[in-house]
């Protein structure tokens, strides 16, 4: 659920209002980034804990507008493509062969 901190998903989960196969799954991810972090113990409960919340909300909110920049970006290819035949161009044609081989 949305806003649960590290903390909250563990009481969930022993007081059984999540799925056991989730919590599982969840548990085994939360494993793997304390592995990968070299962390145990109360030093990878302290880093989860960490990590959940505003911290998350903010990078998934920032992949989305990195996302919106690509697609309005990986617009403009096709639209000097567009243009540059329209106008016959021939720099603009160019431009749209050059970075369609690029692509």
């Amino acid at each position: 659920p949305a806003g649960v901190h590290y903390e909250q998903f563990r009481e969930m989960c022993d007081e059984g209002k999540l799925e056991p196969d989730l919590c599982k799954q969840l548990n085994r991810a939360f494993d793997k980034i304390c592995q990968a972090q070299h962390l145990e113990g109360a030093e990878c409960t302290h880093f989860l804990s960490g990590q959940t919340g505003d911290g998350i909300k903010d990078a998934l909110f920032s992949l989305a507008a990195l996302g919106m920049a690509a697609i309005c970006f990986c617009n403009a290819v096709p639209l000097c493509g567009y243009c540059g035949a329209r106008q016959n161009s021939r720099c603009m044609v160019s431009c749209f062969m050059v970075f369609n081989f690029l692509g």
